[in-house]
C-alpha cells in the first residue's frame, strides 16, 4: 500500500468509528450498504498496518497500540461472487478490528468489546451470519462472549469447515502415495482446543491409529481424551512432534512454535494457525512439506482483499464456513464452543453442493508441485518399510 492508500483511509477510518456505530440500520445501509454475511479479521503484525498506514513506521510499538487501539472496527471490502442454493447473488463484508494478535491479548476486555461493536455493526448492515477470523475466535471464549450478547444475527467460528479443510489437505497429499494411514503417527499441537480435537475425531473416522496430542492445558487435554483410544501419548511438550509423521498445528499462540531442529526428513506439517505456528526455518526444508492447511478454494469469489494467499479465489476454511451457511439460508448460530460430528458431517456435505474445490498445496508462500511432494512422500515411506 502507498501514501495515497494512507490519506484515503483516513476518512474511512474516522466514519467507521465515529459515525457508522450511532446510525440507524436504515441510515447506516443508506450510507455504506446492504449485506448478506459478514467475516471478521485482524492483523497478523504491526507491519500490516504500517502497509496501510505508513507514518505508523515511526512511532514506537508502544505508542503505536495505544494508539491504533482507539479505533476501528473498520469496514475493509466488499466479498462477491457466490450465490445461495436459489442461484441468488449474495454479498459479503469483510470488517477488520484493529489489533494484533499481542493486542487482542494484552487488551482482550478491550478487543472484546471492539469484536461485539463489529458484530453490531455486520447486523445492522443487513447480515445474517458473521464469522470469527483468526484469533477472534480465541478472543471471544470460541464465540461465547458475543453469542450471549446478540440475538439479530447468527456467530460461527468456522471451526468445522476449517478441520474438514485441514483434513482434506492432508488426504490429498497422502492420495499420491501407497502407504497405509494406520501405520502414520499424527501429531496434533492445540489438541484440547475446538479444532485440534476435532480433527483427532475426523481422523480418526478416516482410518488414522495413531495419534500424539499436545497441548499447553495439559490437566485439559487429560480430561478430553484420556478415555480415547489410538493415543500414544498425552503430553505438554512439543518437542516430541519429532517422533511424528506428520504434524498439525491448531494453536493461539501469537508467534511460531515449530522450528525446523524439532522436524524429522519426511515430515508433513499442516498448519492452521494465525499467526502462523511455523518458523521461517522450514522455508529452507525440501525433505519436508510445510503447508497452510486452512485454505480451500471458491472459483469466483473475490474478496478484493489481499489476504497474502496465492490466488484471488484461496479462501480461508473459517470463511468458508460463513460462505457455506449463508448459500445454506441458516438462521442462529452454528459453531460455538466445541465442533460436534454432526457439524462436520453437515459442513462437508454442504461444501459439494457450494462447490469449493482443492486448493494447491503450498506453504510460504509457493506451491508445492506434485515431483516436491513426491520426494517427501518417498522419505515417509522410507521410514516405515
Amino acid at each position: 500500500m502507498n501514501h495515497m492508500y494512507s490519506i484515503f483511509a483516513i476518512p474511512k477510518l474516522v466514519r467507521d468509528t465515529y459515525i457508522l456505530p450511532y446510525l440507524s440500520s436504515k441510515a447506516a445501509q443508506k450510507l455504506v450498504g446492504k449485506y448478506d454475511y459478514a467475516f471478521l479479521v485482524h492483523a497478523r503484525s504491526k507491519e500490516d498496518f504500517d502497509r496501510h498506514f505508513p507514518p505508523l513506521k515511526f512511532i514506537s510499538k508502544k505508542l503505536y497500540s495505544r494508539i491504533i487501539s482507539n479505533f476501528g472496527p473498520v469496514l475493509v471490502s466488499d466479498i462477491v461472487g457466490m450465490s445461495d442454493s436459489h442461484g441468488e447473488q449474495k454479498k459479503g463484508l469483510l470488517i477488520a478490528v484493529l489489533a494484533t494478535p499481542e493486542i487482542l491479548y494484552e487488551k482482550k476486555e478491550k478487543m472484546r468489546e471492539k469484536i461485539l461493536l463489529a458484530t453490531q455493526i455486520a447486523a445492522k448492515l443487513g447480515a445474517k451470519v458473521i464469522g470469527l477470523g483468526a484469533l477472534t475466535a480465541s478472543v471471544t471464549s470460541r464465540g461465547k462472549y458475543l453469542a450471549s450478547r446478540v440475538n439479530n444475527i447468527g456467530i460461527t467460528t468456522g471451526h468445522a469447515f476449517t478441520t474438514v479443510t485441514v483434513v482434506n489437505n492432508l488426504l490429498y497429499i497422502l492420495s499420491k502415495s501407497e502407504i497405509e494411514r494406520k501405520k502414520l503417527v499424527v501429531a496434533i499441537v492445540g489438541a484440547a482446543g475446538s479444532i485440534g480435537s476435532a480433527c483427532f475425531r475426523l481422523l480418526n473416522r478416516h482410518g488414522f491409529k495413531k495419534f500424539i496430542l499436545i497441548d499447553k492445558k495439559i490437566d485439559l487435554l487429560n480430561q478430553l481424551m484420556s478415555k480415547q483410544d489410538n493415543i500414544i501419548q498425552l503430553t505438554d511438550d512439543v518437542g516430541v512432534v519429532e517422533n511424528a509423521d506428520i504434524i498439525i498445528t491448531a494453536t493461539n499462540a501469537p508467534y511460531a512454535i515449530i522450528k525446523s531442529h524439532m522436524v524429522k526428513p519426511g515430515t508433513i506439517v499442516l498448519d492452521d494457525a494465525q499467526p502462523s505456528d511455523m518458523d521461517i526455518s522450514l522455508e529452507k526444508r525440501d525433505d519436508v512439506l510445510s503447508v497452510e492447511a486452512g485454505i480451500t478454494r471458491l472459483p469466483g469469489l473475490n474478496c478484493n482483499f489481499n489476504f497474502g494467499l496465492l490466488y484471488r479465489d484461496d479462501v480461508f476454511g473459517c470463511l468458508g464456513e460463513t460462505i457455506l451457511l449463508t448459500w445454506h439460508g441458516h438462521d442462529g448460530h452454528y459453531v460455538i464452543d466445541d465442533v460436534s460430528d454432526q457439524h462436520l458431517l453437515e459442513v462437508e456435505e454442504m461444501s459439494k453442493h457450494v462447490g469449493f474445490a482443492q486448493a494447491e498445496i503450498r506453504g510460504f508462500k509457493r506451491v508445492y508441485h506434485d515431483e516436491e511432494i513426491g520426494q517427501v512422500l518417498k522419505l515417509l515411506i522410507q521410514r516405515h518399510k
